[in-house]
């Protein structure tokens, strides 16, 4: 499917994305104007607008070419209408008549369906007549504009007609331009027989109507050739809205003029009015003449009118009395019109676009109600019927425009019922009057167009009527000798006797064809009006197929649908009311719709074949036919907990389906609601007795097959890895794995972590991987060797007590017991892994001069960092921001080696302090790698909320989370710095050369970048901490939100490097 559809309504072709309809391959958005100020100037009889000159050519008619010529001879082109706004100019102030038909310069005359414009501007906007353009003639390449709203059609480039030119305008003026706002004040622009005004400040729409009152003015009330040209005068404007004069504030019901008059036109945006009470305001931009309900209190700016001086105004025409109406309609009071109500047989009513087009047909159209008395008096006449609800003309057609009558009056009055229109589903665009007996009153409501229903026709009055037969559903299809209806191209059958899917899916197989898929809105609308069975199977993943292979390329749920009831609903039915889908148990017994082939022999049935299952049983199920089975023979539950437990193990209880034993709901037996099947000879092996559901007994689940698993190798950047069905414990995981010359899967990188997370979606499983704790110094490794890079860790993971990792159906690692079994991951890589060095060059910042706190520290080295131990105690912020201030972080643990050198430099300390600070706090983003952990029984607490961070026990140095807020001393870390060798040439007396060799210290970490980071998380803590998963290492935490508001951090850098720079060692 693309995005054009046909508009229904007007006949007219338009894409869903609002973009022209041009045959072109558009971008996504649409192509806008920048507003000019001043147009520019223009030599009579040249109109200027918007930078460019027009003039209308109505007398000389011209074929196509020859009026191109022309127009480039005058400096211009044929007219390009780049917008709505110059649409609506073209119409309004260039003397267009009704009458005229006028080329412009759109054409498809170098490529056939192309349409492109004369002066190579891109195609923007496109203004289609009805059933235009005519495509079907290749003939017709060149666009003309015609009609009372000019809209545009393709005709022979040869005819002859006249022309619009279009030209650039000039930027001075030459002294002879026409006088386009005669009779007006300076500012003002005319049009027709009034001057305009657009005010330029915001003011409420009282405020407005009182500023354009204190000029004996009002707030603009609008015909339809007045809101055309409004469009030209504010339509490119940067507002968004302006105020015009009509509101429905003293009765919800009516739109009314600030003059007290009856809107006798309207012009409504999407969704609009729709039950809104406020005051009206016209939309520019892409809704650009559209009205809008807004509150009144809104501050916009506005336009006021008044009569231009000297201009008449045209008087009304005369009051004639209004005919009687033809036997069998009636009169409606208010206005020349008659309508007849048509209640009829279910079997003859009508979708809202077959009962207008009836009452087209017979010379009038759906009534339009633009009053309480029109209301109140077709109530008096439904009272007598007893069908409930009619169509009448309004609806939306358009999903750009709001709600029109379809005899194109205006939309001045509504009386909608409570909560409408709503458009549910997005799909109720039609209005129907639904009798209320209780209120003797007709409310309103959207509904979906297709529904069938009675309707009300109207006409004017003294016209008379053309008999038109009411014709049955379905009449219009071709029907087979043996049932099925025809319709575009395949063959339908209405199964009207109730069966379960399987037996209704068996029925339409018989006949060649299968449970009907569904593709399109189209054969929806077709099939609905019966609660009917599709082929629409719904899978416990959230996915759906179509049983006869086809692919889901449309879909139409109900609201919260599917809803995935008890998890046994996987089938699929369309409703009678709406023609909506609901997933349903596919044992309940429903009407189906059969869908064939067109080809397919008449009165014949076929033989149901059988296809094999695909798929297999993981261990310890067993395969029967097409379903998985276990038997829980020494676990007794109630049905309850055991239809839980079949959950849990990715099945159901076990359904056995037949036409004697149909599918029962359970709520419907008062007590004895349950069944069992026996295993005693006595009673009768595989019978069924009913039982409490609160009894106890073993259970038998049931789940479908697995879908093959592939054995071959799926390579992924320098990595290759393939699933292991098996259930396993962790060592024969790796022992399988070692086997196939592969080893458990490292997840180093994204990339791996998301193919590994879909395989894990996709069985619906958890996968053993090769990450596991390493009992020696109880960090986590790979089994490849390969250090902790990346990490997912879940909520409260990784456990003390568990060392073996698997990634579970969420994406997330969690620790398990090596003993428990699950599938696997192997892989093969060829990265190469790195080697740990032994020797850790380089030295700690050694500068006697520095002090914290006004006390001497030393940094004490350990492997390639430094570490730095401050008794001062502070809260954990400040302490984070001192460390970084001398170039390092609250120190990181990362194995039990470097846990070992500080529990062995704390015990200095254990007389005075408990307690150290540590680089440790809580995110709710994994961003970062942790692979040890040495926390303390019972640790850590209080995982899901607060403002929590790390200290080190200085007794057993066992690690503690704690608020943020608490007072400790603390630990910072930071790498050893290079040695950098400096050889200094000075010249000295006597041509003597000295050479001095200077040692720096150069701490190259990039201390700025480390500072930056710091201060993000000094930063972050000055509020509340979102609720964490798990801790994260800061040393390889890093940020990447920027924070623009806040306080420049260069100066922190700054200050870091000046608190870390020493004198040169001289050699």
């Amino acid at each position: 499917w693309v995005g054009l559809s046909f508009q229904d309504l007007d006949y007219v072709w338009k894409w869903s994305n609002g973009n022209p309809y041009a045959y072109l391959n558009w971008d996504s958005g649409k192509f806008t104007f920048k507003f000019q100020e001043l147009s520019g100037f223009c030599t009579a009889p040249w109109i200027p607008y918007n930078g460019h000159c027009f003039y209308l050519y109505r007398n000389e008619t011209k074929k196509w070419s020859d009026a191109q010529k022309a127009c480039r001879k005058e400096g211009g082109d044929l007219v390009t209408i780049r917008n709505v706004e110059d649409q609506s100019f073209i119409i309004s102030q260039l003397g267009y008549a009704s009458t005229d038909e006028l080329w412009i310069g759109l054409n498809d005359r170098k490529r056939e369906r192309l349409f492109v414009w004369s002066d190579h501007s891109p195609v923007s906007y496109t203004s289609w007549d009805s059933r235009e353009p005519t495509v079907t003639s290749e003939q017709e390449d060149c666009v003309l504009i015609r009609g009372e709203n000019g809209n545009w059609a393709d005709r022979v480039c040869d005819e002859k007609h006249g022309f619009i030119c279009m030209k650039t305008s000039d930027s001075e003026p030459s002294g002879d331009e026409v006088e386009l706002n005669a009779g007006c004040k300076t500012g003002w622009k005319r049009h027709g027989s009034y001057c305009y005004f657009v005010g330029t400040e915001t003011k409420t729409f009282h405020e407005a109507n009182d500023d354009c009152k204190i000029y004996n003015l009002t707030c603009v009330n609008i015909s339809r050739v007045d809101n055309t040209f409004l469009v030209s005068l504010v339509g490119l404007r940067p507002e968004k809205h302006f105020w015009i004069g009509l509101s429905n504030l003293k009765n919800r019901e009516y739109f009314m003029w600030t003059n007290n008059a009856y809107a006798r036109y309207t012009h409504w945006n999407t969704h609009m009015p729709g039950n809104v009470q406020g005051c009206v305001a016209m939309a520019t931009g892409h809704s650009a003449g559209l009205w809008d309900v807004l509150p009144c209190t809104n501050k916009e700016k506005y336009i006021c009118k008044h009569l231009a001086e000297g201009a008449a105004l045209t008087p009304a025409p005369p009051t004639t009395a209004t005919p009687n109406c033809t036997d069998g309609w009636i009169k409606m009071q208010s206005r020349g019109i008659c309508y007849k109500i048509f209640p009829e047989a279910s079997e003859k009513r009508k979708t809202w676009y077959e009962a207008r087009d009836y009452c087209r047909a017979i010379g009038g159209d759906l009534v339009s109600i633009h009053s309480g008395a029109d209301l109140l008096r077709t109530y008096n006449n439904i009272y007598n019927h007893w069908p409930n609800q009619y169509w009448i003309g309004l609806s939306a057609p358009d999903p750009d425009t709001g709600y029109v009558w379809s005899d194109r009056s205006p939309v001045n009055f509504q009386d909608w019922k409570d909560g409408e229109p709503n458009n549910k589903n997005n799909a109720e665009l039609c209005v129907e009057v639904e009798r209320v007996y209780w209120d003797n009153i007709l409310l309103w409501s959207d509904v979906p167009c297709e529904k069938y229903n009675n309707w009300i026709c109207q006409i004017h009055a003294g016209k008379r009527t053309t008999h038109m037969h009411i014709s049955y559903l379905f009449s219009e299809y071709n029907t087979t000798s043996d049932g099925w209806l025809e319709w575009n191209g395949a063959q339908y059958y209405i199964n009207e006797k109730a069966m379960a899917m399987e037996d209704a899916r068996t029925f339409c197989r018989q006949r060649h064809g299968d449970l009907v898929s569904i593709n399109s809105e189209a054969e929806r609308i077709f099939l609905w009006k019966q609660n009917s069975w599709i082929g629409l199977s719904v899978d416990l993943d959230g996915t759906f197929q179509w049983m006869d292979g086809s692919q889901v390329v449309f879909q139409r749920w109900d609201e919260n649908q599917p809803e995935f009831k008890n998890f046994d609903e996987n089938c699929a039915v369309m409703t009678h009311h709406n023609g909506f889908w609901h997933d349903s148990n596919c044992g309940l017994e429903y009407m189906s719709f059969c869908k064939r082939s067109s080809s397919t022999p008449t009165n014949t049935t076929a033989a149901v074949p059988t296809v094999s299952p695909k798929g297999g049983c993981p261990p310890p199920w067993k395969k029967f036919n097409s379903k998985c089975y276990i038997i829980f023979k020494n676990q007794n539950l109630t049905w309850q907990d055991a239809r839980e437990k079949c959950k849990q193990k990715g099945g159901q209880l076990a359904s056995i389906t037949s036409r004697q034993h149909h599918s029962v709901d359970p709520t419907l037996f008062p007590q004895k609601n349950c069944f069992v099947i026996n295993t005693k000879p006595l009673v009768g092996i595989g019978k069924w007795s009913q039982k409490s559901c609160n009894d106890t007994s073993g259970f038998i689940c049931h789940r479908n097959l697995e879908p093959t698993i592939s054995t071959n190798y799926i390579k992924i950047l320098n990595d290759s890895i393939k699933v292991v069905p098996q259930q396993m414990n962790w060592d024969k995981a790796a022992e399988y794995c070692k086997n196939d010359d592969a080893l458990l899967a490292s997840l180093r990188n994204e990339w791996m972590q998301a193919y590994v997370e879909l395989m894990a979606l996709n069985l619906k499983a958890p996968l053993w991987f090769g990450l596991h704790k390493v009992q020696i110094n109880g960090s986590f490794r790979y089994v490849d060797g390969w250090h902790l890079i990346f990490s997912r860790w879940g909520t409260n993971e990784p456990r003390k007590d568990r060392s073996c990792v698997y990634m579970d159906v969420d994406g997330k690692w969690k620790t398990a017991h090596c003993n428990e079994t699950l599938m696997s991951v192997c892989m093969k890589s060829t990265d190469v892994l790195p080697t740990e060095s032994t020797i850790f060059p380089g030295v700690c910042p050694q500068d006697p001069e520095a002090t914290i706190e006004n006390k001497n520290y030393i940094w004490v080295p350990f492997r390639g960092y430094c570490y730095i131990f401050i008794t001062e105690q502070t809260h954990w912020r400040e302490a984070s921001t001192t460390c970084v201030a001398h170039g390092g972080m609250l120190a990181s643990i990362e194995d039990s080696s470097e846990q070992k050198f500080l529990e062995i430099n704390l015990r200095t300390f254990q007389d005075g302090f408990t307690s150290f600070w540590i680089g440790l706090f809580k995110k709710t983003t994994q961003r970062t790698a942790m692979g040890y952990t040495n926390w303390a029984e019972g640790q850590p607490f209080n995982m899901s909320f607060g403002s929590r961070t790390g200290e080190i026990s200085t007794s057993d140095g066992t690690w503690k989370d704690i608020e943020i807020w608490d007072y400790r001393p603390y630990i910072c870390k930071t790498p050893k710095g290079k040695v950098i060798f400096i050889y200094c040439k000075t010249g000295l007396p006597h041509h003597q050369r000295v050479y001095i060799t200077t040692a720096v210290v150069l701490v190259i970490t990039g201390i700025a970048v480390v500072a930056v980071t710091a201060v993000f998380i000094f930063k972050k803590f000055g509020h509340q901490l979102p609720a964490p998963n798990t801790f994260d290492n800061p040393l390889f935490f890093s940020s990447r939100v920027s924070q623009p508001e806040q306080a420049d951090t260069s100066i922190l850098v700054e200050n870091a490097a000046e608190e870390n720079t020493g004198d040169l060692i001289s050699m």
